[in-house]
């Protein structure tokens, strides 16, 4: 019995952790994205997300910080492109 109690429960903080990452994600504009930030916002893999949704023509290009510096993104922008495209469905 205390195993199913502990197993609930690791689900349920399991659960709550993903839907407070979610919810967290919708409301995140104050910062410029990563790969890794945009591929939880479209809630798939940072590889899916390079290779087949930022480099589609139509995508929001990245931000240049600096030469060396990863790709950034403008949050308000990612959530635009993903609206637009919910639209076209």
């Amino acid at each position: 019995m205390q195993t199913i109690q502990n197993d609930t429960s690791d689900f349920q903080s399991i659960l709550l952790s993903k839907l407070d990452m979610l919810i967290n994600a919708q409301n995140d504009n104050s910062n410029l994205w990563n790969a890794d930030r945009c591929a939880q916002y479209f809630s798939c893999s940072v590889g899916h997300f390079k290779s087949r949704i930022a480099c589609k023509p139509d995508f929001p290009p990245p931000v240049k910080v600096n030469k060396t510096a990863h790709s950034l993104w403008v949050p308000t922008e990612v959530k635009a492109y993903a609206k637009r495209k919910q639209l076209i469905k």
